[in-house]
Order: structure tokens, then C-alpha cells, then sequence
């Protein structure tokens, strides 16, 4: 998560004592945050999940303009829905957790602009939907 997110009252203060990794964005920073951070994954007791957010921001159409352009650029495919990915972070996680972690589900999440999820709607007491379309599933087989 964003570190200034943790400084929100309720939700930030729970997202810190679940022990959700505060990053800055900065890899020469977050580099050693991530893999301390992955680390305490190892031993952890029970079954985890861990979501990361590998396009790192929120969707525009000014950042979906960007990722095309870049994409054109470097010969990538053009994207017509999503923006690319930055990979420093999952390379990293990849590497940490190998030799502990079963397998990697890719996930994409969508939320129509109708239902975006705020903290008025939640004080409101209403509900937002939130699509999930999974394509694959990375195993790995430690020895």
C-alpha cells in the first residue's frame, strides 16, 4: 500500500496491524522494505494471501493514453483497457517467496465507475461490486 495510506484513521490503522506492506515508490527504498516485508511471509502460521498491484496506480484515460504511447515506443502490444505493468516489485516478490509460496494467481480487478467504492458509499451503507477475472496460475515446486 501507499505509506501515506496508513495514516488513515480506521481503515489505515487496520490495514497496519493486518501488516500490509507501506511502500513509497521509491524503488531505492522500497527494494528492502518488500523483501524484509516478504520474508516474515516465510514462517508465517497459516495460509496467506498477498495482492499485489503491479500497474501501481489508479486507471485514466491520460495514464491509458501514456501506457500506449510507451507501448508503441518499445514495440509492447497496445493496450486498449489496462496500463502495463511495472515488474520491479513482482520480479522481486517472485524471487523472495519461490521456495515457500504454492502458486501465483493473476487476477485483474475491475470496478464500474458506478460502483466505485468510497467512504461516503460506505457510510452510506452501500454496497459496490467489483469484477474479477483470473487468467493464470503459476505453481511452484520447491525440492
Amino acid at each position: 500500500m501507499k505509506k501515506s495510506s496508513k495514516f488513515l484513521p480506521v481503515i489505515g490503522w487496520s490495514m497496519w496491524f493486518s501488516e500490509f506492506l507501506f511502500l513509497e515508490r521509491k524503488w531505492a527504498k522500497d527494494e528492502s522494505t518488500l523483501k524484509a516485508g516478504l520474508r516474515r511471509l516465510k514462517d508465517y502460521p497459516q495460509p496467506f494471501l498477498m495482492a499485489l498491484y503491479v500497474e501501481g496506480t489508479r486507471f485514466t484515460n491520460a495514464k491509458l493514453l501514456a501506457a500506449q504511447e510507451y507501448a508503441s515506443s518499445t514495440g509492447l502490444p497496445v493496450p486498449r483497457n489496462v496500463l502495463i505493468p511495472r515488474t520491479k516489485g513482482f520480479v522481486t516478490s517472485v524471487r523472495e517467496m519461490r521456495s515457500f509460496a504454492p502458486a501465483i494467481m493473476d487476477m485483474t480487478v475491475a470496478i464500474p465507475k458506478d460502483s466505485t467504492p468510497t467512504m461516503l458509499r460506505l457510510f452510506k451503507g452501500q454496497s459496490s461490486v467489483v469484477r474479477l477475472f483470473h487468467r493464470y496460475v503459476f505453481f511452484f515446486f520447491t525440492m
